[in-house]
């Protein structure tokens, strides 16, 4: 479990995260990790001790935290794409892999964005104002 990340990859997690937390999230490999805090009351009845057993049988991939768990979808045009919980080292290599493709893209990804911009001001500029 991982909760401290370079600054690259916090800026990773800022760009493509959920926008969700909550107390339980399952990542894309497969981990559960599930928030123990006793201020969470949002268990059913017996579902946090089913966990808790869970985690004690397969520590492995069942993850007690004392946080809210955060997760984020993977970069890709997949429907429906990936989805990992921020906390599990499983996606930081396929992170870094997409990171290094935006680096040696930047110079054609600044040109777009910039031709983007540019047409999206023209449509602003050629809508119609309406007065009340």
């Amino acid at each position: 479990m991982i909760t401290e990340f370079s600054p690259n990859l916090e800026n990773f997690i800022q760009t493509f995260r959920t926008g969700t937390s909550g107390c339980y999230g399952m990542c894309d490999c497969g981990n559960e990790y599930f928030n123990v805090d006793e201020n969470t009351n949002v268990w059913e009845d017996g579902e946090l001790e089913d966990l808790m057993s869970r985690a004690e049988k397969t520590p492995e991939m069942v993850f007690p935290v004392e946080f809210s768990v955060d997760t984020l979808y993977e970069p890709t045009t997949a429907v429906p794409c990936k989805q990992y919980v921020t906390v599990c080292g499983c996606w930081i290599e396929e992170a870094e892999t997409w990171m290094k493709r935006v680096d040696n893209w930047r110079p054609w990804i600044t040109v777009y964005l910039n031709l983007e911009k540019k047409r999206m001001q023209q449509e602003a500029v050629a809508l119609h104002t309406i007065e009340i």
